[in-house]
Formats: C-alpha cells, sequence, structure tokens
C-alpha cells in the first residue's frame, strides 16, 4: 500500500488460523479492524469460558446431590451437612 495506503489509512490485516492465513486487502481503517477481531476473540473466550464453568458448577452440585443422597439411604443422615439453601435431594 505504501504512501498511498498509509494517508488514506488503508492497508491489509493479516489473520492466521492454525496453518493457514487469511488476507484482507484494502481494508479501511486496518488497525480497528484489527481491534475489533480481537474483541470479537476475546469476547467468545469469555463466553466459552462462562460456559465452562456453568458445566462444572452443575456436575459438582449433581455430585453433592447424589452424595446426600447415598449418605441418607444408608442411614449416614446424622453425620451430614445441612444442603446449601438452593439444593434439594432427589
Amino acid at each position: 500500500m505504501g504512501l498511498i495506503g498509509l494517508l488514506l489509512n488503508f492497508g491489509t490485516v493479516y489473520i492466521k488460523v492454525g496453518d493457514t492465513t487469511l488476507t484482507f486487502d484494502f481494508v479501511s481503517n486496518p488497525a480497528e479492524v484489527q481491534r475489533d477481531l480481537f474483541n470479537r476473540i476475546a469476547q467468545q473466550d469469555f463466553k466459552n469460558k462462562q460456559a465452562e464453568l456453568t458445566t462444572q458448577q452443575q456436575r459438582i452440585a449433581e455430585w453433592l446431590q447424589a452424595y446426600h443422597r447415598v449418605m441418607e439411604e444408608s442411614g449416614g443422615e446424622q453425620n451430614l451437612p445441612p444442603m446449601p439453601p438452593g439444593f434439594e435431594v432427589k
């Protein structure tokens, strides 16, 4: 693009995905495009981590419920701490 691209704020944006590089030529305001791409990637990563955390929390809640159920069925409920609010043994 050279000097004209610099003056008119045009350029090339490169995106590397795995072993493949995608090239977008003659992009207006390439720095802003790059910033937007990074923000979108960060948002998606955050959503994925939140979903994973929610799944782990649900799994732990199910384990606790199963543990309490087994302890009650085996007669060991006198040694059990009370279930936290919002939990119920099914």
